[in-house]
């Protein structure tokens, strides 16, 4: 009687170059074949007995499964290999350890895998097309970070992550008299001079600005004359700045009042 399948691996194309053996109950090899170009694969003519089938691929983990051929039947066995093109590495907060999501796409950008890291931040992603691919880890608070890394079969890719923590900056809009300042636009600018960020306040003055590393920014309220004001962000905290705006008809300035500037 006859044992056939298919054996594919974890991302459902056939497993390259894989090999089913069949083992007597001694543990003596009773056949070896080479699994066809399209995952099938075929072992005929074994007598009525139990067997081990043991398949195997370069780069993927083994599996092996028991078989009974009572001789009235073919019998069928599927394999899925874990393994393929593998990829580990750890993802850390520069301030301390970060639980992230890794993303990895191809060069077409199709994502071919996802995983999430561990409490210490290591993953391990299995089952990965040779070549080359993008990984990307994204976490709370945090900017994103991405590496283009090659994967073989055989042997494991190896990345290290560091993602930069972003902060927040909010606050309010008054003219000098105490009144908010509704639909007051706030530009961020970094200390190279781009633009960063824009909001624009509310019915309440209020504003807030999400995504800033650390660093110096020079925030540009529009409204009246306008305004700037220097601030320093701290990531990871909540940053405030309250703009107090010279009034069209007061005294002529070029640079607003910073009534208050924290981290808390």
């Amino acid at each position: 009687m006859s044992v056939t399948g298919e054996v594919t691996a974890e991302e459902g194309v056939a497993a390259p170059q894989a090999v089913v053996t069949v083992a007597g109950a001694d543990g003596s090899q009773v056949e070896r074949i080479l699994v066809e170009p399209d995952g099938s694969y075929a072992v005929r003519g074994l007598p009525a007995g139990q067997y081990t089938l043991i398949v195997s691929a370069a780069g993927y983990d083994p599996q092996a499964v028991g078989v009974m051929v009572d001789g009235s039947s073919p019998v069928r066995r599927d394999f899925s290999l874990a393994g393929g093109g593998v990829l580990t590495g750890t993802v850390r907060s520069r301030t301390g350890s970060a639980q992230a999501r890794v993303v990895v796409t191809d060069p077409s950008g199709v994502v071919v895998a996802q995983a999430e890291t561990d409490q210490a931040g290591s993953f391990r992603i299995g089952g990965l097309p040779q070549g080359q691919l993008v990984v990307t880890a994204a976490a709370a608070g945090h900017q994103p970070e991405t590496q283009v890394v090659q994967v073989e079969l055989g042997t494991p890719a190896v990345v290290e992550m560091v993602l930069s923590t972003v902060g927040g900056l909010a606050g309010v809009v008054t003219t000098r008299d105490g009144r908010f300042f509704a639909g007051a636009t706030l530009t961020a600018l970094d200390s190279s001079g781009a633009v960063v960020a824009r909001a624009v306040t509310d019915q309440q003055g209020r504003y807030r600005i999400d995504g800033l590393s650390d660093g110096q920014y020079t925030v540009v309220t529009t409204a009246y004359q306008p305004s700037a004001v220097q601030v320093g962000i701290l990531a990871g905290q909540e940053n405030t700045a309250d703009v107090v705006l010279e009034s069209a008809g007061g005294p002529e300035r070029e640079v607003g009042e910073l009534s208050r500037v924290h981290h808390s």
